[in-house]
């Protein structure tokens, strides 16, 4: 996980410019009294006490582990010692490198230790060492893969992926040299335009601020009962039982009085 100070930064920035920007919009759209307005403060400070209060207890009964995901790379040669690398320099945290499975390449760079040896089928192996994905990244790509296995990993909902979409998906970078036509043809991206961003933008702030204008109006109305100052007389009829008589009459809420309305005898 990210380092506490780091969070704690950012958090901080984050309500700083969120908090100025309401403070603006306050002041220039009078969505609230004047003397109302400080409610943003303590609304703010609350909801800041609040995300740090949650992010500790998540942290403290959370293990780090559980939320990474666990790769497995097919390869020890020069594919597989670029991600090795890339991996300790850009000290990842959400992926957990459990091995590297030799299948033969000419060139090992990887070490002994780090190595895996394919005496079981890669479903083994990923059940054994509890995978999340497989990358492909042996050095020979015409090189014969074990593609029946890879197709049953899959099946079972272990995610394969090639050496390049890793790096972007994981690592956020593109290696130039390893680009080739048909992964930029065949990969997922590039499908918003920045009118369509600007568009969903736009209705998100739409929908925000109709909210918030909606829910002002229904705080007022919910005020009024309480605000006000003077009592509300209702009267309403009740009927009274004694031991001879039985009679009808009005009663006020204020006094207390019960004018007869009817008398009758049992």
């Amino acid at each position: 996980m990210a380092s506490s100070s780091g969070f704690l930064v950012r958090l901080i920035l984050a309500f700083l410019v969120g908090g100025v920007a309401m403070a603006l919009l306050f002041f220039v759209l009078p969505l609230f009294p004047v003397d109302q307005r400080s409610v943003l403060t303590y609304g703010l400070s609350l909801s800041l006490l609040g995300v740090l209060i949650a992010r500790t207890i998540f942290v403290r009964f959370t293990s780090d582990k559980i939320l990474r995901r666990r790769v497995l790379v097919l390869g020890v040669g020069i594919n597989a010692d670029r991600i090795e690398e890339s991996v300790k320099s850009k000290d990842t945290v959400g992926i957990v490198m459990v091995g590297y499975v030799n299948l033969g390449d000419r060139i090992e760079l990887i070490d002994e230790e780090r190595q895996i040896v394919k005496d079981q089928t890669l479903l083994e192996i990923s059940n054994r060492l509890a995978v999340d994905e497989i990358v492909v990244a042996v050095d020979d790509r015409r090189k014969k893969l074990p593609n029946h296995e890879l197709l049953e990993c899959k099946i079972k909902g272990i995610q394969i992926l090639d050496l390049l979409t890793f790096f972007e998906k994981e690592l956020s970078i593109i290696n130039i040299d390893l680009l080739y036509p048909s992964w930029m043809l065949y990969t997922d991206g590039y499908r918003q335009r920045p009118l369509n961003r600007a568009i969903k933008k736009g209705f998100d702030m739409s929908v925000g601020m109709s909210s918030l204008s909606l829910q002002r109006h229904l705080w007022c109305w919910s005020r009024l009962p309480a605000s006000s100052s003077r009592s509300v007389e209702i009267q309403f009829s009740t009927v009274r039982y004694g031991w001879v008589k039985m009679a009808s009459c009005l009663k006020s809420t204020s006094s207390g009085a019960c004018v007869p309305m009817q008398r009758r005898m049992v």
